[in-house]
């Protein structure tokens, strides 16, 4: 409907190409200057006797405005010969025209739109009674095929932009997981590396358990040899040293000598004088009370004071108040050590922690034993330790923790050490945050608590050597023997 709606285009072609027809058609539906035409739209002439109305009976029918004389009405038809039954002076029957209608179509590149033709088949509008003349038959020429409408070039700019685009796009996301794979790769080789290193240390740490063991046997002989030495300097009488028990026969033989040659006597009598002399002198001072442990042990004779009938262990003078930095902390369900001095239990844990000592190069002055429960029944085990024993050993590890100012860890072995070690640290004492005393867990040396395969002793023992290991670095200690 594009040509109705421009009638200057049909300027350009010859006035014969419009039918009677497309003349009525056109003055329809184009402008009408009838004043009484209400909407100006030329629609009243038009439809003027197709509605039958019922109130306009008796009013004059409107007539059809003839056909404007033109002389190419005749040649619109496009070459459609005139219907049979049609006369020259007869109102030629409804028939199907073809109408072209002309649509504008922007070339590519922006050049000036050029027109297309369509042919659009319509139905023939009845004319008005008028005479018409057949017109010349002519040779009916198709519509050419409209053309294939190129792409505009700013179309293809676009989509080569989005193509290049989703390039980017993908490049990137392929960079990104280039990059996590990366590091799931250097993140599975340093957890590869770690747990070699791990490996290597669980190793060498089987190996020095291995090595303590070991050395246990040694270690345990040379522990009853001192304690056998140590129990012969306190059962032996005063002015008595060990050199001289050892010599028992050089001291049989002077006497026969002497009564052989009884003028030699005589003539050394000061000498005789100073021998009894010296074998009267005072007694060395008693070794639980040498001074660099004496403030432990008098802390062990007021306990013992404390409650008359009860056995209290001394601690062994070979550790030291002031060079003192670990605390063992024993669970001591058992009984007391007959030598009299605070142990881990029995023999066979005594050995065992004596090896561990060392193989990490840890010396006797730089530790110190304690028990959880200070006192014990002669000749009966403790057993199992009950909530209100543990809480009377609170107060007598809080005394003996201030013998000892540079003690910064506590490993304490066994369930009841470990629980009396809890305790101390929700009491809040100065002595804790001061010192930043630290609790260590392990597992008791003694009774059913180490009974197992050789393989899981070795396990605990490389457990608590990590533990005591950590004590001494926290306490500035080197590990290693020397």
């Amino acid at each position: 409907m594009t040509a109705l709606a421009e009638p200057d285009y049909y300027d350009d072609f010859d006035s014969d190409f419009r039918s009677e027809l497309d003349a009525k058609y056109e003055e329809g539906f184009g402008y009408s200057p009838d004043p009484e035409d209400e909407d100006d739209d030329g629609l009243d002439d038009l439809f003027a006797g197709i509605f039958d109305d019922d109130e306009d009976d008796d009013e004059e029918p409107v007539r059809a405005k003839a056909a404007p004389k033109k002389a190419a009405a005749a040649k619109a038809s496009l070459g459609s010969p005139a219907p049979k039954g049609a006369t020259a002076k007869g109102r030629p029957a409804a028939s199907e025209v073809t109408v072209t209608t002309i649509a504008e179509r922007r070339a590519a590149g922006g050049q000036t739109p050029a027109p297309v033709a369509a042919a659009v088949s319509v139905a023939a509008v009845p004319a008005a009674a008028a005479p018409v003349s057949p017109a010349p038959a002519r040779a009916h020429q198709p519509a050419p095929a409209p053309a294939a409408e190129p792409v505009p070039a700013a179309a293809a700019d676009e989509v080569v932009a989005a193509a290049r685009r989703a390039a980017e796009k993908a490049r990137a996301a392929a960079d990104e997981a280039a990059a996590a794979a990366k590091q799931a790769v250097a993140h599975a080789v340093a957890k590869a590396a770690a747990a070699k290193a791990a490996a290597a240390e669980a190793s060498a740490a089987e190996q020095a358990a291995q090595a303590a063991l070991e050395a246990s046997t040694a270690a345990e002989q040379d522990a009853v040899r001192a304690a056998a030495q140590l129990e012969l300097v306190l059962a032996a009488p005063s002015g008595v040293t060990s050199a001289q028990e050892e010599e028992p026969a050089q001291a049989e033989e002077e006497p026969a000598q002497a009564e052989e040659d009884p003028a030699q006597a005589e003539e050394e009598p000061a000498q005789a004088e100073e021998e009894a002399v010296g074998a009267a002198d005072p007694a060395p001072a008693d070794p639980n009370f040498a001074p660099h442990i004496a403030p432990v042990n008098q802390h062990v004779e007021f306990l013992r004071r404390l409650r008359p009938g009860f056995e209290v262990p001394y601690v062994d003078p070979m550790h030291s108040v002031d060079e003192c930095r670990i605390v063992s902390l024993f669970s001591n369900t058992g009984e007391a050590s007959p030598r009299g001095y605070v142990w881990a239990g029995d023999d066979a844990a005594a050995t065992r922690l004596l090896g561990l000592q060392y193989q990490l190069g840890l010396r006797p002055e730089w530790i110190m034993p304690w028990n959880a429960y200070p006192w014990f029944t002669p000749g009966e085990a403790n057993g199992k330790l009950t909530p209100e024993q543990l809480h009377a050993g609170l107060k007598p590890l809080l005394t003996f923790l201030k013998t000892v100012p540079r003690v910064s860890a506590i490993v304490a072995h066994g369930t009841e050490a470990n629980r009396l070690a809890q305790m101390l640290l929700k009491t809040d004492n100065p002595l804790i945050w001061r010192r930043g005393l630290k609790v260590y867990k392990a597992r008791a040396l003694h009774g059913r608590a180490f009974a197992g395969s050789k393989e899981r002793q070795t396990e605990w023992l490389i457990e608590m050597g990590r533990a005591y290991a950590d004590a001494m670095a926290r306490a500035g200690l080197q590990t290693g023997r020397s």
